[in-house]
């Protein structure tokens, strides 16, 4: 019974969950929208986010980007416009497979909130996760898993129910377990100019004043890449 007891009192001192819909301001002056259920923990927003009954701990979540329901980030920066399906997992955790006899966290953890009590005295495994990586206009579909260190390019799309075990190059499309390239979503030409042009860091006003372009993508290269930049 105190161990259950034990357990209450620490998820509701841990987790910080919205039982009704919250609006603020992100870094930028956009509003943040987190809808009932969502769980927010040591994590940051640049503004204009919708997060639909999601779980983000120790992460940066960049302008524009949206989380789908019953999805979990941890440990993670996302960029600018980037979309994230429901029920994606983001960061699940690192358990010692080697030296160790066990891998069980009451061995080795004196933090890990999935079992929080620790038959340890202090932290002996240093690293319980590695920082993940989401570039900016990057598409996650439903679903699919992105383990640990994993660094995610810009204008990546992951198909749903995909396992991302390595890094995904810029504008790649990925599926499969584990995850491997299907194709690009342009030409190698194509990728470099809109890597170089960086559209997702310009300002709102000019998002906004050129968002009918967004549809032809070398109609907008023709456009804004005359002079190399966006100016």
């Amino acid at each position: 019974m105190k161990f259950i007891k034990k357990l209450y009192n620490f998820y509701k001192r841990k987790t910080g969950s919205i039982n009704v819909t919250r609006i603020f301001k992100g870094k930028n002056g956009g509003h943040v929208t987190l809808f009932p259920g969502t769980i927010v923990t040591n994590s940051s927003f640049g503004g204009y986010n919708y997060i639909h009954n999601a779980q983000i701990g120790n992460s940066t979540i960049g302008s524009f980007t949206y989380i789908g329901m019953q999805t979990k980030i941890s440990n993670t920066t996302i960029g600018n416009f980037c979309s994230v399906a429901g029920e994606v997992t983001i960061g699940l955790g690192i358990h010692p497979t080697n030296d160790f006899v066990s891998m069980h966290p009451t061995f080795y953890s004196t933090k890990n909130t999935g079992f929080p009590m620790a038959l340890v005295k202090e932290q002996k495994l240093q690293v319980e996760g590695a920082h993940i990586e989401i570039g900016h206009d990057v598409w996650i579909g439903y679903r699919a898993i992105i383990l640990d260190g994993v660094k995610i390019g810009h204008g990546a799309a992951i198909g749903a129910a995909a396992v991302v075990t390595k890094d995904v190059p810029p504008y790649a499309i990925v599926g499969g377990v584990p995850a491997r390239v299907i194709k690009y979503r342009f030409s190698e030409d194509t990728i470099d100019r809109l890597l170089r042009l960086q559209w997702w860091n310009k300002s709102i006003e000019w998002i906004k004043s050129n968002a009918e372009h967004f549809d032809d993508v070398q109609y907008f290269l023709s456009k804004f890449d005359k002079n190399n930049d966006l100016e």
